[in-house]
């Protein structure tokens, strides 16, 4: 590999000293350091002496005080902006480990890079995603090796684990960076290592940088095997999308190897990562919990910037690469290849091998594209507001949150209105002071239900006039912020559709209430669109209820409100803990007291039940079991709601109807004797007023409750 072109005053130099035998030098001035394409160029050649090196360059540079010095100069500005970048984790006991790295992965809501590779990438654009990523691809593994003498007993086994594999257990040509190159043939480009680092940006360069800097400081051995879990965790999905995408392309099982190899390998290493290797390593280091967060953290943000920058530069119509590979090989004859969106991508690539990807090419009609899944390219969202209200506690899963309001941050102005107690609270302070403004409630709003007192004080601190109130289980992606955005343009409410992700037992038997809501009419999310200026109108709404959003749905109705329920706005919602799903069925079920009819049908569910087993007739119960079943599946197939919600959960319809048949005698039976049901420290009676009631109020004389 020859050194690459220099991109400002740091890669200038250092090119020019290593032309030379090796000698002292000092390292560029402090004002040299401003310019992400060069200070990541000039770290990756640093980096590249301690692997295959450069042509011509004399192989003593590896460990020469000179440019260690440099390098050292380097690592400061990379690590002072990783910190910024990514705020470090609060750190897990060791044996939660496992489940927070979960935790981060699953909150990552990116732009899917893999969705859009997978649907509707043309051909060179699937290209130049194969050059960025040889630029590690092309010595995969070798970073994180580094690790393997700084680990001992079971985290070391496990490395060394993952590691054979992808080596290839020995065998050169199932080495994935041999794979790695096979496809790289298939497609048409140059094979060679490093033969398009002057083609890659400082974001791509990034990516790898990160994980050589973890690898080669002992100090960052906790970070190094975090990055590797995130990067195992996040790889099985992708990459299958990656062969269905090259797949619709005209790809062979050859150009398609690399990537299917990867669907099965690291669907078992992510377990090995998360609980052999880093589990393990946090029982042995209890001290560095926070390291490995930390390195996780670190490898989904970086992949998160080089998504957008590749996606923002494709829609923009422009080459994500910093030189075309048009001007890299020979163009493919005649006109320039067309994406899914209709906008040339300007940088043909020169034909493939005909006995490969050419076969698409033979006069066959091109292959159909695959359906597209849930997750979709994101577009930029317009001005909106998001308030949270939130009391926690305790913070287990602050990590996760935090990194969904960092990402959010960037799209919606966010309010945090927090009634944790202080040392929580002042926690939060800490990390979000940044990313969202962090408030207590208002010390005037004075209701039972502190969501809504959450919500009100949020809708004071509220700038612009589309507005998001959320619960903190719920996880906005960009193109639905965008969506809600649009539709309170000529609507005063919305109504997005929650859905449960990830699926435990518990949480597909609550999306059965759920979907049969859907098959009657519409769900009751955990969040709203909202428009400021007519929130502002009505007065705000009652805190001292128990069924906040019904009294909220109504009392948009009761003033006059045009609501809107779009069943296929998809927001996705994580589940509750299993304890806390327990603690919430007579809570839940006493909300029904707020639609008598719906009340009375399930009171009625347990008699009727009783009397069709003592007349031995268990037809009619199979009957009724199988009605509510349809009709959870007629909810599950509306709007295309069978994108999120799985075959299975229809079927446990019939035993959330009797789970709520018997929690409503409960609930009943709480309201008769005890006046309420406990929230908070105090006890609720009224679950949400009528909307009779409520339009009688709102011609009244002033609102009945804290004005936002």
């Amino acid at each position: 590999m020859l050194l690459p072109a220099p991109r400002g005053p740091i890669t200038d130099r250092l090119r020019g000293e290593l032309a030379r035998p090796p000698h002292l030098f000092d390292p560029p001035p402090d004002e040299a350091y401003g310019d992400e394409e060069d200070l990541h160029l000039a770290l990756f050649v640093c980096y590249e002496l301690h692997y295959q090196g450069f042509d011509g360059v004399d192989d003593r540079w590896e460990w020469h005080p000179s440019v260690l010095a440099l390098r050292e100069r380097l690592e400061r500005c990379f690590e002072a902006e990783l910190a910024r970048l990514v705020p470090r984790p609060p750190a897990p006991a060791p044996e939660e480990v496992p489940r927070a790295l979960a935790a981060l992965v699953a909150a990552d809501q990116g732009p899917s890079l893999s969705a859009y590779l997978r649907t509707r990438a043309d051909l060179g654009r699937f290209a130049e995603f194969v050059v960025h990523r040889s630029v590690y691809q092309l010595k995969e593994a070798d970073p994180h090796t580094w690790g393997i003498p700084r680990l001992l007993g079971r985290s070391k086994a496990a490395l060394v684990e993952i590691q054979a594999d992808e080596y290839g257990g020995g065998v050169p040509e199932r080495m994935h960076a041999e794979m790695f190159r096979a496809t790289m043939r298939a497609l048409g480009l140059d094979d060679s290592y490093g033969a398009y680092l002057d083609s890659v940006p400082g974001a791509t360069l990034a990516v790898s940088n990160v994980m050589s800097l973890f690898g080669l400081h002992r100090r960052h051995r906790g970070a190094l095997l975090g990055h590797l879990a995130a990067f195992e965790m996040t790889s099985s999905t992708p990459n299958r999308r990656y062969s269905q995408g090259l797949r619709r392309l005209g790809g062979d099982a050859a150009a398609r190897r690399y990537f299917e190899e990867h669907v099965q390998a690291d669907a078992v290493h992510e377990q090995i990562a998360a609980h052999d290797m880093c589990g393990a390593f946090a029982a042995e280091h209890p001290g560095l919990t926070g390291d490995i967060l930390f390195g996780a953290a670190c490898a989904l943000a970086l992949d998160r910037i080089f998504a957008e920058r590749l996606l923002g530069r494709w829609r923009a119509g422009r080459s994500s690469l910093l030189r075309p590979l048009a001007s890299l090989s020979e163009a493919r004859p005649g006109r320039p290849p067309q994406d899914l969106l209709g906008s040339p991508l300007g940088t043909p690539l020169r034909s493939p091998p005909p006995q490969r990807l050419a076969q698409s090419q033979a006069g066959r009609p091109a292959p159909r594209p695959p359906e597209p899944e849930a997750e979709s390219e994101p577009v930029p969202a317009p001005p909106i507001d998001y308030v949270l209200p939130l009391r926690w506690q305790d913070d287990s899963d602050l990590a996760e949150l935090t990194g969904y309001l960092r990402r959010l941050s960037r799209h919606a102005r966010i309010v945090v209105v927090d009634g944790s107690p202080s040392p929580l609270f002042e926690r939060h302070a800490r990390l979000w002071r940044e990313i969202a403004e962090h408030l207590r409630p208002d010390d005037d709003v004075d209701v039972a239900n502190g969501k809504v007192a959450g919500v009100l004080t949020g809708m004071r601190r509220a700038r612009n006039e589309h507005v998001i109130i959320a619960d903190d289980d719920v996880r906005y992606e960009i193109a639905a912020l965008g969506r809600v955005s649009a539709l309170l343009k000529n609507a005063d409410l919305v109504r997005p559709q929650n859905h449960f992700h990830p699926l435990p037992w518990h949480a597909r038997w609550d999306s059965a209430r759920t979907l049969l809501n859907r098959g009657l009419g519409a769900d009751y999310p955990g969040t709203f669109g909202v428009r400021r200026s007519f929130f502002a109108r009505m007065g705000g709404y009652d805190g001292d209820v128990l069924f906040e959003n019904l009294e909220l749905i109504r009392t948009v109705r009761a003033h006059g409100g045009r609501e809107v329920c779009p069943l296929d706005l998809y927001v996705r919602r994580l589940p509750p803990g299993t304890r806390r799903f327990w603690s919430q069925r007579v809570r839940q079920a006493y909300d029904d007291l707020a639609q008598p009819a719906r009340m009375a049908v399930f009171l009625a569910v347990l008699p009727a039940v009783g009397a069709a087993l003592r007349r031995r007739r268990p037809a009619l119960v199979a009957a009724g079991a199988a009605a509510v079943a349809g009709l959870a599946e007629i909810g599950r197939r509306r709007a295309g709601g069978r994108r999120v919600f799985p075959a299975t959960t229809p079927l446990f319809a019939p035993v959330w109807v009797l789970e709520r048949a018997t929690c409503s005698w409960a609930a009943l039976t709480a309201r008769v004797l005890f006046g309420g049901v406990p929230y908070a420290g105090r006890r609720l009676r009224v679950a949400a007023h009528s909307t009779r009631r409520l339009r009688r109020r709102a011609t009244g004389p002033g609102p009945p409750h804290a004005s936002p």
